[in-house]
């Protein structure tokens, strides 16, 4: 189901820290104006690629389309055009079908998820907000928070018939865990490259530069999913916190998850660093 995510940290960190151009002010076919352009189009195939786009073509052909006619500036996109030539309906009527108005809307939830997991750390962000084009901003500063805790959220591991719970929980918790601006996140498809493999937990950590890494197994009994979750710290392989969750789905289950998660997450990285302080006391004996 389609959430509307309220305003976070990071957009209004995003609206202090960017500068808004829709087309550049360089004269066309400059070096710079070039440049900038061919940075747009690596953004915009980036977002098409990503796991939140990844199940509706029909978003990422919208998303390239209006991508390129706002790069390309000149007469504005019209709702007729849109229909026509990216929804495909040669007899498309926009006074009884209202199919580019709804895409539209689906367009910006989708960036607006984008942009609070994989795309939080990207140094630009694309945004619908006027008629058929989207704008480019180009963050001034850069996104990293100083002492923030990475986070690496490995796929949740699952008998055959709950992949999909899994998957959604994982995502789902994604979602929460943004929210929460004293947290990096690891981007979901390079946590889900992960899938299947196996071996020490530091290495994954270690691989992604991430502090602490969360895994977990779902199980399901009489209609209720149970999660069985450790949070690890990446660079020693030391269990901080376990527990055992049960709730009546995916969604439920992530929103338990990340409260647990988000308790006083602050403490996680204090701890991390006595015992890094512990082991160095330790090898100077």
């Amino acid at each position: 189901m389609s959430r509307r995510p309220a305003p976070s940290q990071f957009d209004r960190f995003a609206e202090e820290n960017s500068t808004r151009a829709a087309i550049p002010a360089a004269p066309p076919n400059s070096p710079e104006t070039d440049r900038w352009h061919a940075e747009c189009r690596r953004q915009l195939k980036r977002i098409a690629d990503s796991v939140i786009f990844s199940k509706s073509e029909q978003l990422q052909r919208l998303l390239l389309w209006l991508g390129d006619k706002s790069l390309e500036g000149g007469e504005l996109p019209s709702e007729g055009a849109v229909g026509t030539i990216v929804m495909r309906r040669n007899d498309f009527d926009p006074q009884s079908d209202s199919i580019v108005r709804k895409e539209m809307g689906r367009l910006r939830d989708k960036l607006n998820r984008f942009y609070q997991t994989e795309g939080a750390r990207d140094p630009i962000r694309v945004v619908s907000s006027r008629g058929y084009l989207v704008e480019f901003e180009k963050r001034t500063a850069g996104v990293s928070r100083e002492g923030a805790c990475r986070w690496l959220i490995l796929p949740i591991r699952s008998p055959e018939s709950l992949r999909q719970d899994a998957d959604y929980l994982a995502e789902d918790l994604l979602f929460l865990l943004s929210e929460d601006f004293s947290i990096e996140l690891i981007a979901p498809t390079t946590a889900l490259s992960y899938r299947g493999r196996i071996g020490d937990i530091r290495n994954f950590a270690s691989e992604c530069q991430a502090d602490f890494a969360f895994e977990g197994s779902i199980r399901e009994h009489s209609g209720t999913l149970t999660l069985t979750a450790w949070l690890v710290d990446g660079q020693m392989g030391i269990t901080v916190r376990s527990c055992r969750l049960s709730g009546s789905g995916a969604s439920d289950l992530a929103t338990r998850t990340a409260k647990w998660l988000l308790d006083r997450p602050e403490i996680l990285a204090q701890d991390r660093r006595k015992r890094e302080g512990a082991w160095e006391s330790e090898a100077d004996l």
